[in-house]
């Protein structure tokens, strides 16, 4: 308690737990950098923290907009040979799960009134940005990411900070690019926020009975409000699947009046 007195109480709360996780032993130890690095799920490496995120090594664009990424050995390939490389050729980019998480309450009230607050946080997390799908960019039935608008279209191009490839002609298949290019250590961003969960202010009309029984108050309450993250791309951590960077709807913010009652 905070403060207490015949018309003022402040109750404020915090907890936080951290999380420290390591791979001790994997049965099954494969070399092939695509199961470390998929488009889903990958496996467990050994050493590692749980649900790591590995990724390849950006190497940039160039002057033709292919895309690039770099091995362990230093050298510069070109994104599409992505499956020949090992896992050796990969860069652990952290835990998509947190490494500390908690919540911030509090409850004040005034006389009748009472305000309760609810805040959560999540840190220590990473996630894959969101990208564009280019062997399905010409489908007229898959929606892309805005972010194909800024793609490289002359020579010259590959010089511009974020840049992405060539978007190749219809009909020409580049899976392999496709999945190299969007697979790399820069397309990866902080998943840690504070979310502002809920808000709630109520009144108790109790007195108006004369049994100490008997309870009576109205309320309104928002939940959802907001949410505050250390990425500047205006994506909600919890909202988006931290290996693919697919996105998914976040929920809405609810407006609630009520009343509660005991009789």
């Amino acid at each position: 308690k905070v403060i207490e007195n015949k018309d003022w109480n402040l109750n404020l709360g915090f907890n936080t737990t951290f999380v420290n996780s390591e791979v001790l032993d994997v049965q099954s130890i494969v070399d092939q950098a695509s199961f470390y690095a998929p488009r889903f799920k990958p496996f467990p490496l050994e050493g590692y923290p749980v649900n790591s995120l590995f990724a390849f090594k950006y190497g940039g664009i160039d002057s033709s907009g292919t895309g690039l990424i770099i091995n362990n050995e230093g050298e510069v390939l070109p994104a599409s040979s992505a499956s020949t490389f090992t896992v050796d050729d990969l860069v652990h980019v952290g835990s998509v799960s947190p490494t500390y998480f908690g919540g911030i309450t509090s409850n004040l009230k005034y006389k009748n009134f009472t305000l309760d607050l609810l805040f959560t946080y999540k840190g220590g997390h990473v996630s894959r940005m969101p990208h564009p799908i280019y062997f399905d960019a010409y489908s007229v039935s898959t929606n892309t990411h805005k972010s194909i608008a800024n793609r490289w279209r002359n020579p010259g191009d590959e010089n511009i900070d974020g840049i992405l490839p060539a978007l190749r002609p219809s009909g020409v298949y580049y899976g392999a690019e496709d999945y190299g290019m969007f697979h790399t250590d820069d397309k990866v961003f902080d998943a840690d926020h504070l979310r502002f969960r809920k808000v709630s202010l109520s009144y108790d009309m109790s007195s108006i009975f004369n049994s100490k029984n008997t309870t009576l108050s109205v309320y309104g309450e928002v939940r959802n409000i907001a949410v505050f993250t250390k990425n500047k791309l205006d994506i909600d951590p919890d909202f988006i699947d931290p290996y693919t960077g697919n996105l998914r709807l976040s929920n809405p913010t609810n407006f609630i009046i009520g009343i509660r009652a005991t009789l």
